[in-house]
């Protein structure tokens, strides 16, 4: 029979819930402010206008080439609808990031599933290390999966305890239900399904975890649910059953990029980024979690309940954890929101470390120094999130950056909506973009339906508006007919794009914005 962590304890359920509710309102505090404000990143742009057609046309159609899965586009739809959005042009960088921001906050509100296994301050210290990490509150900011797989990923280890404990049938429909929805976000959920495994291996063989398997009956339904789920977002509301196939190709397209194609790092690449990063005179660090997590697996190694078993839960997240590490940085393709997979393990993991060791302090008399120490280290996450997240969002100084679109894109944008303003044509006016990489460019013209993007220039690449690449952009110069001012414009680091505006629309634009300077200034 397996065993739990719960122990005497001052905290009551009532004080408990409050005190959950009080940090993820502090997660939401963290995550919000200035939501629209940092530039889309590449994958948060073919995400963006991937959204826009389910959300125009509602005849989507998954593409398993560089895509994942469709949860996400499937999910952002209900704050579409809250905003009254019909139209991708109607939706801002902010409305796409809240969907994220709320799998984020939704983690720390589930932690209670897991609270007799855990104990209930682990549960607390491990909210609070949740709300805190700045890996978890960058990315949490981010329109990309990752934060909602995590979020289905240990909402279907939440609902397997709460199974292994209970026996009950909708327990068994939970865990089919979150396994469909890992399903349908990415492609990764083969490593967290192996990693559970293992998990629960070593907590039956070294833990307290007894008859962990599930009747056939049991079984059979939460498979049956799970397909379901998942082929509900792949299949388009089971409208295009072709969907069905690609959600299976995805793994051997997956298993292509996953060699690497321009991401690879060594295998260290996610401890250095989580222990001990310095980069433009910051150091980076989130130690806190990492010895936090070694506490606890130590305490889980050393404890014995009344019938001599090692807690069960905290044995589980050792080897998931381990497993899930052990993947991760084996497979060279690597970037840095990867690392969620493993990290919400750890700080579960370091939120019964940080129980354990403030026990083990107070046996001395010394508790509220562990307490005092954890609470600083804590603040320590906090003012490193806040650095990443809000200051330095897309600053090469942040480890967490990646690959990003510089702020000068947003310049480049307002200009044209400023030429555009001044063409009889309006935002109707041709763009013509003549680059072998644009990304998010599609995202930051989404209101011009007359813009049409190649590798190289077209046999006429006459515009109102082209953008291309400083070396295009010397042979391009001499064949365009009229006077044209160039804005220059870094996309990303190493890449830079010209923009050719028409003298005119150009000229315009600055007389009216001479003309607003003055007003703003008086008012």
């Amino acid at each position: 029979m397996e065993t739990e962590t719960t122990h005497a304890s001052a905290l009551r359920p009532g004080a408990l819930w409050l005190l959950i509710l009080l940090i993820a309102a502090g997660a939401l505090a963290m995550r919000l402010p200035r939501l629209g404000e940092r530039p889309m990143h590449t994958d948060e742009a073919v995400h963006g206008i991937k959204f826009g057609m389910l959300l125009e046309s509602r005849d989507y159609r998954y593409d398993p080439h560089e895509y994942h899965g469709p949860s996400l586009n499937y999910l952002t739809l209900p704050v579409a609808r809250l905003r009254g959005a019909h139209k991708l042009t109607e939706i801002r960088e902010a409305d796409l990031r809240l969907v994220t921001v709320i799998g984020g906050v939704l983690l720390i509100l589930l932690l209670p599933l897991v609270g007799d296994g855990l104990g209930r301050w682990a549960m607390a210290f491990a909210a609070l290390l949740t709300c805190l990490s700045p890996a978890m509150v960058y990315y949490s900011r981010y329109y990309v999966q990752e934060m909602l797989f995590v979020l289905f990923t240990f909402l279907m280890m939440a609902a397997g305890w709460r199974y292994l404990r209970t026996r009950r049938t909708g327990w068994a429909v939970v865990v089919g239900v979150a396994a469909g929805l890992m399903f349908a976000t990415k492609e990764t959920c083969v490593y967290s399904w192996l990693a559970m495994l293992a998990g629960v291996a070593l907590a039956r063989g070294r833990g307290g975890l007894r008859a962990a398997r599930m009747p056939a009956g049991h079984a059979i339904a939460a498979a049956a649910v799970a397909f379901v789920v998942a082929e509900f977002f792949f299949t388009c509301c089971f409208t295009h059953w072709a969907g069905l196939l690609d959600s299976f190709r995805a793994y051997y397209l997956y298993l292509h990029r996953a060699s690497g194609t321009g991401h690879e790092k060594p295998w260290f690449y996610f401890f250095k980024l989580l222990a001990w990063t310095k980069q433009g005179g910051f150091v980076w660090s989130e130690a806190l979690v990492l010895g936090l997590a070694v506490c606890g697996a130590v305490a889980a190694l050393r404890a014995r309940g009344n019938d001599g078993l090692r807690p069960a839960l905290p044995m589980f997240l050792m080897g998931y954890g381990a497993v899930q590490i052990a993947i991760i940085s084996t497979v060279p393709y690597k970037t840095p929101w990867l690392a969620l997979s493993f990290l919400f393990a750890m700080i579960l993991l370091a939120g019964y470390g940080a129980e354990q060791f403030v026990r083990a302090m107070a046996r001395w008399r010394l508790g509220w120094l562990a307490a005092l120490l954890i609470a600083a280290g804590a603040a320590q996450l906090g003012r490193q999130a806040w650095r990443g997240a809000i200051l330095f969002g897309a600053d090469e100084r942040n480890p967490y950056v990646y690959s990003h679109t510089a702020p000068d894109i947003l310049n480049l944008a307002r200009n044209i909506r400023g030429a555009a303003a001044h063409h009889p044509d309006g935002a109707r006016m041709t763009i013509k973009v003549m680059s072998p990489e644009y990304w998010p460019l599609p995202w930051y013209l989404r209101e011009f339906p007359n813009t049409g993007y190649w590798a190289a220039p077209p046999a006429d690449p006459e515009a109102p508006v082209t953008i291309t690449t400083p070396e295009l952009a010397e042979k391009l110069s001499p064949t365009l007919k009229g006077r044209y001012t160039r804005d220059y414009c870094g996309l990303r680091p190493g890449f830079v794009l010209v923009a050719f505006i028409r003298q005119d629309l150009w000229d315009a634009m600055v007389r009216a914005r001479g003309r607003e300077a003055p007003q703003a200034g008086g008012r």
